[in-house]
């Protein structure tokens, strides 16, 4: 890969970025179990990727930015090498390419505020996509999936100040559906990627008790999930809460921290994973009920070395 950058200050407070990547990728398997047959093959990529992108400085510590990128995204090894026709490399798997669009804000406000937003678009050709078939269960393959579009918005704010407490929060909307995608006579234009909730939120609030201990709650809630390309599957919204606590200590060279929590405080049902396309209707891995932990972390001096992590 080459790879070149430039940075422009344009006065007043305008900043120009640009890049410009080439990657050439060259990816071979060798078969020895030659039994059934010679599976040995290669795959080769070529491709130039730009970028360009604007900020302005509106205020002090406050920025406007705009940026635009091409991406390309080679198949993986072990997605190339999942070959539902038997051995060798998937020949039909093909790299997947986006065209990046992305516009927002970001800066420190007083009081200890600092914020993040930002709406991007992003359109993709080729997306790749994994599943599963009937006569190979437990093994996951890839297919390209047309085109598809993906709009979204993604904000954060923070809060720190001189007092015990602090506070985060971000959220995204994530508004990803297939443009063009028809597969064995099904037509899934239209439809949401699947493995994406349209909404994702997490918060944490902590207060420091005393100048070594910490107390920490946070909550995450993610929306409905669909679990394939059809839309037919879907794991219900949830919200998770935890509760996690620490104390540090130091005698001597000895450094510690005990430390503890709760995951799942409500005792809520929900899926920890989805399988996308899976095969049967087992899509989903269902998470942990309500649970504990507790560990120590010590530190001997300063050197890493030395250093000694128990749980």
């Amino acid at each position: 890969g080459l790879f070149l950058l430039q940075e422009w200050a344009l006065p007043p407070q305008f900043w120009l970025t640009g890049s410009l990547r080439w990657d050439y990728n060259r990816l071979r398997a060798e078969d020895f179990f030659l039994s059934d047959g010679d599976d040995s093959g290669g795959r080769r990529y070529r491709n130039l990727s730009p970028s360009l992108g604007i900020s302005y400085e509106w205020r002090p510590a406050q920025f406007l930015y705009a940026n635009y990128s091409y991406s390309f995204e080679t198949p993986a090894l072990s997605e190339l090498s999942a070959n539902p026709e038997g051995g060798g490399f998937n020949t039909s798997l093909n790299p997947q390419r986006a065209y990046n669009t992305e516009a927002g804000g970001k800066g420190q406000l007083s009081g200890g505020w600092s914020y993040q937003l930002a709406a991007f678009y992003i359109a993709l050709q080729q997306e790749l996509q994994p599943y599963e078939l009937p006569g190979q269960p437990g093994r996951v393959f890839f297919r390209n999936a047309g085109r598809s579009e993906r709009l979204g918005i993604e904000a954060a704010l923070q809060w720190e100040s001189r007092s015990p407490w602090s506070a985060n929060a971000s959220y995204t909307y994530s508004h990803f559906q297939y443009r063009d995608y028809q597969l064995s006579g099904a037509d899934f234009s239209g439809n949401f990627l699947p493995g994406i909730p349209e909404h994702q939120a997490w918060a944490a609030l902590s207060y420091d008790y005393s100048r070594q201990g910490s107390l920490t709650v946070e909550g995450r809630y993610l929306s409905e999930i669909f679990a394939n390309d059809a839309n037919t599957a879907a794991a219900d919204d949830y919200l998770l809460l935890g509760l996690r606590a620490s104390q540090s200590w130091q005698w001597g060279s000895w450094r510690g921290q005990l430390f503890g929590g709760v995951n799942n405080l409500l005792d809520a049902s929900y899926q920890a994973n989805v399988r996308l396309n899976a095969f049967g209707g087992r899509y989903f891995e269902p998470g942990q009920a309500r649970n504990y932990y507790i560990g120590v972390s010590v530190k001997i001096g300063g050197d890493k070395a030395s250093e000694k992590d128990h749980l």
